[in-house]
């Protein structure tokens, strides 16, 4: 395994600076280069190329975990690199034309085979660190813009990616709440009878408006403060890898429960350089200014899908962080409070939602 691993390395290193003198073709080919990697949880192997200190000649490499597994995880991971390539040549070009304070980074090049993206280094703090992190707060004015930049973003590039089709994304969320990987979610955490009450509450919102219908689109996957970096006046949303096929709601809603899941300390700092409300109603109404108003259905839909993220959250935690026996317990316990809060928050309405006439969304 030792050997594979070394010999990946060195054609990554290889192909990175053929790959860097194709993006920067002013820099001699005799320079030297340096190729600095980093460790990653995530799907793809990450490293940067760079010539010496110059931070205007640099790239980014995301490249296929060769030594990782079976032939299926493997062809998985090719996927969402060309969806990742597709999106930032084809898609995102287009928001930034709409609007250049909206953008993401730049494609350079792009290698099917072994497998690896090359991308423009984007420079900046990001968003989850402006608004929760401890440092020098950003006027309330600054923070306000920085949301509606993210709905903002998020309209364009779900409206750019619509597909034509349309489906009840209450009957989707429903599916998803009774998956059989859900319930041991909650009955770990300490709360199977908020799961009964959730589904139930889920299911009456599909029999209560069984005629709305929503179009798909491309869902950037995890839309979250910590997929968004700030630059100067304007923002770059990172990390397109896990695009697909879905229903607004499930980035909407991501983006939306990110606040509800930070800890006190960070939650009262964010609240500090602008109320949590006006944060959320700041990104809900840059999204609505460019994909139209929020119809009593979309309402609903996205309170059920700010409780389905939430499960997310608990479902990425166990992927990625085992921890000790306490370091869990401390981890479920959290989790349960920060799930009983939204549900409190989002419950009255859902439930008066599910008593309701049936009644089409507008979006």
């Amino acid at each position: 395994m030792g050997g594979r691993v070394s010999r990946h390395l060195d054609d990554l290193a290889r192909l990175g600076a053929e790959l860097f003198h194709a993006a920067f073709p002013d820099v001699p080919a005799s320079a030297a280069l340096r190729l600095r990697h980093f460790s990653s949880a995530g799907w793809h192997r990450m490293a940067l190329v760079e010539h010496g200190g110059d931070r205007r000649h640099r790239l980014l490499l995301k490249a296929l975990w060769a030594e990782r597994g079976a032939d299926a995880d493997a062809a998985r991971q090719a996927r969402m690199m060309a969806t990742e390539y597709r999106l930032l040549a084809e898609v995102a070009p287009r928001i930034s034309e709409a609007d250049p304070a909206l953008g993401c980074p730049r494609a350079l090049a792009y290698r099917a085979t072994p497998g690896v993206l090359a991308l423009e280094v984007v420079d900046g703090p990001m968003l989850s660190t402006v608004l929760f992190g401890i440092g020098r707060q950003p006027e309330a004015r600054r923070a306000r813009r920085l949301l509606e930049q993210c709905g903002e973003w998020l309209a364009r590039f779900h409206a750019l990616t619509r597909t034509g089709e349309a489906g009840n994304p209450l009957e989707w969320l429903h599916r998803e709440l009774e998956h059989p990987g859900v319930l041991p979610v909650f009955r770990r955490h300490g709360d199977e009878r908020l799961h009964a009450e959730v589904r139930d509450v889920a299911a009456g919102l599909v029999e209560a408006h069984r005629a709305m219908r929503v179009s798909t689109c491309t869902v950037h996957g995890v839309f979250a403060p910590y997929h968004v970096i700030v630059q100067g006046d304007g923002i770059r949303v990172i990390d397109l890898e896990s695009a697909h096929v879905g229903y607004p709601y499930l980035d909407l809603a991501l983006f939306d429960a990110y606040a509800a899941f930070r800890p006190p300390w960070a939650r009262a700092l964010a609240s500090a350089r602008l109320p949590l409300p006006e944060q959320r109603r700041a990104f809900l109404e840059g999204y609505a200014r460019h994909a139209g108003p929020f119809g009593p259905p979309d309402r609903a839909g996205l309170g059920l899908a700010r409780v389905h993220a939430l499960v997310r959250f608990a479902l990425e935690w166990e992927r990625v962080r085992r921890g000790t026996w306490l370091e869990r317990a401390l981890r479920y316990a959290w989790w349960r409070r920060c799930l009983r809060r939204v549900w409190a928050e989002e419950a009255p309405a859902l439930r008066l939602a599910a008593g309701g006439a049936p009644a089409l969304a507008s979006r």
